[in-house]
């Protein structure tokens, strides 16, 4: 049997809370049909494609048989997982789109709350099998939108650039350059023939492992000033890369390091008077490899929210010691917090 298993970190113990669930829709892209599992409490089990839906048109409860439930691990805490069976999926691009969803027991109409995406992935399915690997990104924009991302290296803040005969990653001031130099950095999303979606392509063959941050831009015309950036267009995505392919589903041997590992709130960044530290920037260093001062040998970077918490979490290798470093330049930090993974 062809399955696919994604893999979350969130908030833990909603699979033993019986009013808040984790769960994802799944769309097809080809024709903008949702999964409907065929056992809502046990998506594994297989399920089909009714069609196309517009699911904002529906209520809460008309959209639970579209909810396909992940399943927490216990024994790695506030990791979830969603097992898909692929069998009769056609061959195309799908999105998981996974959600929270609060169901208030005193309320007689059973009220469900969903939460905004906290994850959306894109996967390719050939002959039944995702197709992992490279990074693929498509965006539904404006007619005649040109769209161009730029890639940063997150340990080290280099960014990926095109050269003659391959590619390689390089400093660059995208605030500052003029046009002609960051033009070089700049990945340019392809039309999708038939609707307004752009799709861009990259292949992860010269990524080294660690962490990513992708940022999309619409294209500014080069005869704008020097110094005029392109205009940004959406929030950042973060990817992790190991071997030469971007990890996805079940990362074997890692666990997934957020604000909430060890116990609830355990790594907020929060000040003296219990503030929320928002901005700041969150590396996680191997202890071995740790320097003060040093971020070079970080496994992955992310930034902390409004609230302290931390914008994705990041994978780390079980079984080892590391350093956390939380660091808003100018106004707090660095602060450091041991954890055993």
């Amino acid at each position: 049997m062809a399955t696919y298993t994604s893999r979350v970190v969130h908030t833990p113990g909603l699979g033993e809370d019986p009013d808040n669930f984790v769960f994802a829709f799944v769309y097809r892209l080809a024709d903008k049909s949702v999964y409907q599992p065929s056992d809502v409490n046990a998506p594994q089990n297989g399920g089909e494609w009714p069609g196309p839906v517009t699911l904002h048109t529906l209520a809460a409860g008309g959209r639970d048989v579209y909810r396909a439930y992940y399943t927490e691990i216990n024994s790695d805490y506030g990791s979830y997982t969603l097992t898909l069976d692929l069998e009769g999926w056609d061959d195309g691009d799908y999105i998981i789109e996974t959600r929270e969803l609060y169901k208030d027991p005193a309320d007689p109409q059973n009220i469900q709350v969903e939460s905004p995406p906290l994850e959306t992935l894109e996967i390719s399915v050939e002959g039944e099998e995702v197709q992992e690997g490279d990074l693929s990104i498509t965006i539904d924009s404006s007619p005649m939108q040109s769209l161009i991302a730029y890639i940063k290296r997150d340990v080290d803040g280099r960014y990926y650039k095109s050269i003659d005969l391959g590619n390689e990653f390089s400093e660059v001031d995208l605030q500052r350059a003029p046009y002609s130099e960051r033009h070089p950095f700049a990945h340019s999303f392809n039309d999708v023939a038939g609707n307004n979606t752009s799709r861009l392509d990259i292949s992860l063959d010269d990524f080294q492992d660690g962490s990513y941050t992708l940022t999309v831009h619409a294209v500014v015309p080069a005869e704008l000033p020097a110094g005029t950036l392109d205009r940004r267009a959406g929030l950042p995505y973060h990817f992790h890369v190991l071997d030469g392919r971007l990890e996805r589903g079940v990362l074997f041997g890692t666990v997934g390091i957020s604000h909430d590992t060890g116990e609830p709130g355990n790594l907020r960044y929060v000040g003296d008077n219990g503030a929320p530290i928002s901005g700041a920037t969150v590396y996680v260093i191997p202890t071995d490899d740790y320097t003060s001062g040093v971020y070079a040998n970080a496994v992955g970077t992310t930034l902390t929210d409004t609230a302290g918490n931390w914008v994705n979490s990041i994978p780390a290798q079980a079984g080892n010691q590391y350093t956390v470093v939380f660091h808003l330049p100018g106004q707090y930090g660095p602060d450091t917090k041991i954890i055993n993974v």
